[in-house]
């Protein structure tokens, strides 16, 4: 027997990192000064020369703006993907002979279970014909036994009947039995005058024989 197993595994692991990291800083700073002198000068008339007056006027005007915009985006991601796939493949390879010893071993138990339903079957047959013949035997009997007991009622019916008929005849012929009997009494008589009227003969005869 020549037996080959094959096993394959395979693990696949993938591994993914992503990192990202965005800073943006914006200082913005404006500064603005504005200064303005003005001077005004007046002299008075002759008049008034005696009093003379000056007015100096001066005006000055600073503006400072400072913005400062700061801004820090930070983007982290980080990805991880782990796939492991392990296949095992295992093939076995066994001989032609052991696959056709499996089937033979497979037929035989077919044909076994088929003759056990063949013989199962043959049984159920076999018992429902006895219960068949059981039935028809009974029937049979019953029959036979109403037969019986017609034939009986009509050989009963027959003696009866002859009975019957014996008992007309004896009265029909009373009469004539009568009449019989009365001849044969009749003819015994005449038997018996004719011995008696022979006797006295009879003895002649014997004597003179006898002499």
């Amino acid at each position: 027997m020549i037996t080959i197993t094959t096993t394959t595994t395979t693990t696949t692991t993938t591994t993914t990192t992503t990192t990202t990291t965005t800073t943006t800083t914006t200082t913005t700073t404006s500064t603005t000064t504005t200064t303005t002198t003005t001077t005004t000068t007046t002299t008075a008339t002759a008049a008034a020369a005696a009093a003379a007056a000056t007015t100096t006027t001066t005006t000055t005007t600073t503006s400072t703006t400072t913005t400062s915009t700061t801004t820090t985006t930070t983007t982290t991601t980080t990805t991880t993907t782990t796939t492991t796939t392990t296949t095992t493949t295992t093939t076995t390879t066994t001989s032609l002979l052991l696959l056709l010893l499996l089937l033979l071993l497979l037929l035989l138990l077919l044909l076994l279970l088929l003759q056990q339903l063949l013989l199962l079957l043959l049984l159920l047959l076999l018992l429902l014909l006895l219960l068949l013949l059981l039935l028809l035997l009974l029937l049979l009997l019953l029959l036979l036994l109403l037969l019986l007991l017609l034939l009986l009622l009509l050989l009963l019916l027959l003696l009866l009947l002859q009975l019957l008929l014996l008992l007309l005849l004896l009265l029909l012929l009373l009469p004539l039995l009568l009449l019989l009997l009365l001849l044969l009494l009749l003819l015994l008589l005449l038997l018996l005058q004719q011995l008696l009227l022979q006797l006295p003969l009879l003895l002649l005869l014997n004597k003179i024989c006898t002499h």
